[in-house]
């Protein structure tokens, strides 16, 4: 008896078990076919049902309770069956879910977009799971559904069937190592996900599909304890677009925020060259000119409790800086130029080493960047987008040597020299909404490390982010008589309409 009762035990527990991996396969497949329509390619035959030919699909069955679906006989309704046709392990055709189209574009809660029917708006009618319990438990309704499929291939055998794949594939390009846009949509993405300007989006909508939007905002502003950037469409123009910005951060040195001593204020302007509204085939220039000024910020340093760092020992000059980006200037990579310089004045320095007998202090005075760009994505689904920088930094720093009484005794070059630089940056973007990203520069033997995650989304047009930026000890060298052991700061950042 206790031997029957082991073999039933099993048998039930294997049919819950066999059951419940079936259900969680059908969930995964409702979603893939919900989130990913026109990246999956799947094929589908167009219909419009008459009453005489299609009686026996009347009532055809739903599943969770609701109610057996009804053909509709209307000049403005017609209908598509998806399927898949090609599949691994797969020698049929195999059904996924029926789409009712409503060219009035009146009806009721629309879930798929309407690819090639224009002013059409969509309906499911059938989901992939009421064409499962089709398949499984009411043949006859799935054999009717794909009597029209058959049908409809038997009539037209050279025609290539309709396709719901909304994209173009390349069938020579390789994606088993990632994939890069062979446009500017990479750089733009990036640029809008990361920058702290605004950037075009791009103005074309779906009408067919009905879902939720962020609307425009006039205003656009990038805050955080490190800088501000402001825009407004008024300043937008034909061809581009202007903003304003203000900061605490040097790009070359390997310096936390407010560890230059300086105050950068200045303008951007965005511009394209050529005419067209295609934004992923245009060639952009953003320009960055501002004026660098020397400010005394070492007290206000030590008392922000959200950097953690010894006091800086190099001075930053009033500087001239300009920041160019170029996309694919001549079919090259994107191309970014940083330089800024400024008058050789060993005045007044701002942090002083003092000695027993002498001070001394350490300047810089020019920085100088240059880097190219190249951008890719780990898959075709673009999760997990990558950006890397290669180039070479050049910065100057001259030691000083003053009496106790503030007198120049001493001015010494001791650092002039061209050192490679590279810059790994990636961002997490499940269904296009990024969620963290970092980056990672190498350059002189140091690491700066710049990591974020949003904390929330306030609004469509309102996102908070928290940021950690990292710079490490020198790496296989001794740490510069002008340098520190690195440091932390946290800071939070806010982002309106960008």
């Amino acid at each position: 008896m206790l031997k029957k009762f082991m073999v039933l035990f099993f048998i039930i527990f294997t049919a819950n078990s066999i059951a419940q991996e079936i259900e969680d396969y059908i969930k995964k497949i409702d979603i893939k076919l919900r989130k990913d329509t026109k990246y999956l390619n799947l094929n589908y035959v167009p219909f419009s049902p008459d009453t005489a030919n299609y009686k026996e699909l009347n009532s055809i069955p739903r599943t969770e309770g609701r109610e057996p679906f009804q053909f509709k006989y209307d000049d403005d309704i017609s209908y598509r069956i998806v399927f898949l046709k090609e599949g691994i392990n797969m020698d049929s055709i195999y059904l996924l879910y029926l789409d009712e189209i409503d060219l009035n574009i009146d009806a009721g809660e629309r879930f798929f977009t309407t690819d090639g029917i224009d002013k059409a708006d969509t309906a499911l009618a059938l989901n992939f799971r009421d064409i499962y319990a089709l398949k499984k438990d009411h043949r006859i309704f799935y054999d009717g559904l794909m009597n029209i499929v058959e049908q409809y291939i038997k009539d037209n055998p050279d025609a290539e069937l309709p396709s719901l794949l909304g994209i173009n594939p390349d069938r020579e390009f390789k994606t088993g190592l990632g994939m890069s846009a062979r446009d500017n949509s990479d750089y733009l993405f990036f640029a809008r996900t990361n920058e702290i300007h605004w950037f075009p989006k791009d103005e074309k909508i779906n009408t067919s599909v009905r879902r939720r939007t962020a609307e425009k905002t006039p205003f656009r502003m990038d805050l955080s304890f490190s800088h501000l950037s402001l825009s407004h469409e008024i300043m937008d123009f034909s061809i581009g677009s202007t903003s304003l910005e203000v900061g605490v951060e040097e790009k070359v040195l390997n310096l936390l925020p407010w560890e230059s001593m300086s105050v950068t204020a200045g303008f951007r302007t965005l511009f394209k060259l050529g005419e067209g509204s295609d934004l992923n085939n245009l060639t952009y220039i953003d320009a960055r000119v501002g004026a660098r000024l020397k400010t005394n910020t070492i007290n206000l340093f030590d008392r922000q409790p959200y950097i953690l760092s010894e006091k800086p020992l190099l001075n930053i000059v009033s500087s001239v800086v300009t920041n160019i980006n170029i996309t694919r200037p001549f079919s090259l990579p994107f191309l970014n130029i940083y330089f800024a310089s400024g008058k050789r004045n060993f005045d007044n320095p701002f942090s002083v080493i003092e000695n027993s007998n002498y001070k001394e202090a350490y300047f810089s005075f020019t920085q100088l960047e240059f880097t190219t760009s190249f951008y890719w994505n780990a898959s075709d689904k673009k999760i997990s987008r990558f950006k890397i920088d290669l180039g070479f930094g050049y910065y100057d720093v001259w030691r000083t040597v003053y009496s106790l009484s503030d007198s120049l005794l001493l001015q010494q070059k001791v650092q002039w020299k061209n050192i490679p630089v590279v810059a790994l940056h990636y961002n997490f973007v499940p269904s296009g909404d990024p969620i963290f990203g970092g980056m990672c520069r190498f350059f002189d033997s140091r690491i700066k490390l710049l990591l974020w995650i949003r904390l929330m989304e306030i609004s469509d047009n309102d996102v908070l982010r928290f940021e950690t930026t990292l710079i490490s000890s020198p790496i296989m060298r001794k740490q510069r008589d002008w340098e520190n052991e690195g440091g932390t700061m946290f800071q939070l950042r806010y982002r309106h309409g960008l």
